[in-house]
C-alpha cells in the first residue's frame, strides 16, 4: 500500500524538483496528488491480470500529472498530508512523527554555525583587512540588517511564500541558509566575534582569552541545539498565540540590538577619525 500512497507524493516531489517548482507550487501538487491516491494493492492479491504489470506506474503518472498541473497554475493546496481528511489522518489514524523530518536539521545548523564562528574568530580580522573594511562599518551594517529583521518579526503579517519567485532554491541547504546564516550567525554575531578576535590580539593573556571565547561559543551552540531539538514540544505547548507573542518580543529586542550596533559603530568610527569628545 505504501507505494500506491506515497508513490504519488514522491513522484510529485521529484517532478516538482525537476520542473523547479517553488514551495507554493509543490504544495499545490501534493493536493492534486492526494486527489488521485487510492492506496489499494488488491490487484496483487486478486488474481493475475495483465494490468498488474503496470499498476506501479500509476503513482508515477499521477505525481507527474500533479506537478505539471500545478506548474500550469492549477491551485490544489488543501493541507494534503496533515488535514482532517489528509493522508496521515485517513490511512494512519493521525499518528506520525513530525519531528522525524527535522531530526538532523538542528544538529547540522549548529555544526555550520559553530564552524562559522570559529572561522570568523580566526580569520575575521584578516578578511576585514583584505576588503579594507573597518570593524565599525561591520557593526553599522550589521545593526541595519538586525533592525530590518527585528521590524519584520514585529510586523503583523508574517512573510508568505511567493508563487512568483521563479521556482528557484530547490537545492538550498536550509540547515546552512537561512538557519545557520543569517538566523543563528548573522551580522550581529559576525561583528561580535570579529570584535572579540581584535580584542584578544591586543590582550596580554592571548591564549587563555582565546580558549575562553571558544568555550563560550561551544556553550552557546549547546544551548541552541537543546532549544532546537525541543522546539516541536515547545511550539505545541505555546500554541500559535504564544509563538506570535514571543516572536514579536524577540523582534523588539533584535531591533534594540540593531540600534546598539549602529550606535557603537558610529561611536567607534568617529573615534577612529579623532573625535573623542563624545565621552
Amino acid at each position: 500500500m505504501a507505494g500506491q500512497l506515497f508513490g504519488y507524493f514522491g513522484a510529485a516531489a521529484a517532478a516538482g524538483s525537476l520542473l523547479q517548482l517553488n514551495a507554493d507550487r509543490i504544495h499545490s501538487a501534493f493536493g492534486i496528488a492526494l486527489m488521485q491516491a487510492s492506496g489499494t494493492m488488491q490487484v496483487v492479491h486478486g488474481g493475475d491480470p495483465p494490468a498488474k504489470a503496470i499498476y506501479g506506474a500509476f503513482p508515477n503518472h499521477g505525481g507527474l500529472l500533479a506537478a505539471l498541473l500545478s506548474k500550469a497554475g492549477l491551485d490544489g493546496k488543501c493541507d494534503a498530508l496533515e488535514g482532517v481528511a489528509g493522508l496521515y489522518e485517513m490511512f494512519y489514524g493521525g499518528e506520525y512523527r513530525e519531528e522525524a523530518l527535522f531530526e538532523n536539521l538542528g544538529r547540522k545548523s549548529c555544526v555550520y554555525t559553530l564552524l562559522l564562528c570559529l572561522f570568523f574568530l580566526i580569520f575575521g580580522t584578516l578578511i576585514l583587512r583584505f576588503f579594507g573594511v573597518s570593524l565599525a562599518m561591520v557593526r553599522i551594517a550589521g545593526g541595519i540588517v538586525l533592525l530590518k529583521i527585528g521590524f519584520a518579526l514585529m510586523s503583523s503579517s508574517p512573510p508568505k511564500n511567493s508563487s512568483a519567485d521563479g521556482g528557484r532554491g530547490q537545492d538550498t541547504n536550509i540547515a546552512f541558509m537561512p538557519l545557520a546564516m543569517p538566523l543563528m550567525f548573522g551580522p550581529g554575531a559576525i561583528a561580535t566575534v570579529i570584535g572579540m578576535a581584535s580584542t584578544i590580539k591586543h590582550s596580554p593573556a592571548e591564549w587563555s582569552d582565546f580558549a575562553a571565547v571558544v568555550a563560550a561559543i561551544f556553550a552557546t551552540m549547546l544551548v541552541t541545539y537543546l532549544c532546537l531539538i525541543y522546539a516541536g514540544q515547545l511550539s505545541k505547548k505555546l500554541g500559535r498565540m504564544g509563538i506570535d507573542a514571543i516572536t514579536r518580543s524577540v523582534g523588539f529586542f533584535v531591533s534594540a540590538m540593531g540600534v546598539g550596533l549602529v550606535f557603537d559603530g558610529f561611536i567607534e568610527a568617529l573615534e577612529s577619525h579623532g573625535v573623542t569628545t563624545l565621552h
